[in-house]
């Protein structure tokens, strides 16, 4: 199980912005095993996996706010250090801290990723990752190419090998 590097979400659902959020966000990666069992199974396995997380957290004394979707779970803690009781559960693959939220429109994730990841970038290599569920005006492509370019003066892409990766979920929530 690997704790992958922080992910910037934007997302299309309207009316929920970051301040709605108080907490850690972290996206969670179903293991390969739940990915591949039919619908149904699927649904029930998944179901199963939100329970132990919600029970994990308790059992730390913590409080988590869980949201399933289909291939990602969205938990939300109190602080980035909390997410680490994710690493201990079975049929979790990975999970990401989610560093930043827009909406799904190309302009504002170009301007969020620059924010965040200038700085990061600067005097090392870096590769712009993005993936994208749902209907959106742009490709993946579109973000890698975009995002790139605006990080791209003081820093050089090395796609195989990065010093930095900026990984980008765009998700209609």
């Amino acid at each position: 199980m690997r704790q992958e590097l922080p992910v910037i979400d934007p997302i299309a659902a309207e009316g929920r912005a970051d301040d709605e959020r108080s907490g850690t966000l972290a996206l969670v990666r179903l293991s390969a095993e739940l990915t591949t069992k039919s619908r149904g199974t699927r649904r029930r396995f998944t179901r199963r996996l939100v329970e132990n997380i919600r029970d994990a957290f308790r059992a730390q004394g913590l409080k988590a706010e869980v949201e399933s979707q289909w291939t990602r779970i969205l938990v939300e803690v109190g602080s980035s250090v909390d997410v680490d009781v994710l690493a201990r559960i079975p049929g979790v693959s990975s999970y990401s801290v989610v560093e930043g939220r827009c909406s799904a429109k190309l302009d504002e994730i170009v301007e969020l990723g620059t924010a965040l990841f200038r700085d990061r970038v600067r005097g090392h290599s870096y590769a712009v990752r993005a993936k994208r569920a749902g209907d959106h005006a742009f490709s993946s492509f579109d973000v890698q190419k975009e995002l790139g370019a605006a990080l791209n003066p003081g820093a050089r892409v090395d796609l195989a090998n990065p010093e930095v990766a900026v990984d980008v979920e765009v998700r209609d929530l």
